[in-house]
């Protein structure tokens, strides 16, 4: 388990600070958890250009569709394990 801490600039906010720490962070064959303010297009794309996978929190609040786009757009589980199928 690797826990990290990113300080947060006066008048910023999380979201801005969860970037710079995933940069050195080495987050090959980690998942990578973040809570829903971290539920992020970007952010997910820059776990997975490092060779992580994330599980990222969402909120049924933060759209209007209640979430229902989120879990349409979900795929299958997948492993990266060696001969897992």
């Amino acid at each position: 388990m690797i826990l990290g801490q990113e300080a947060v600039a006066d008048g910023s906010h999380e979201i801005a600070a969860i970037p710079e720490l995933l940069r050195v962070l080495d987050l090959t064959g980690a998942l990578v958890t973040i809570d829903a303010a971290g539920c992020q297009k970007e952010i997910a794309a820059q776990i997975r250009e490092r060779g992580g996978d994330y599980l990222l929190a969402v909120k049924g609040t933060s759209r209007p569709s209640g979430g229902r786009s989120t879990r349409r757009s979900t795929g299958p589980a997948r492993s990266s394990s060696p001969g897992a199928t």
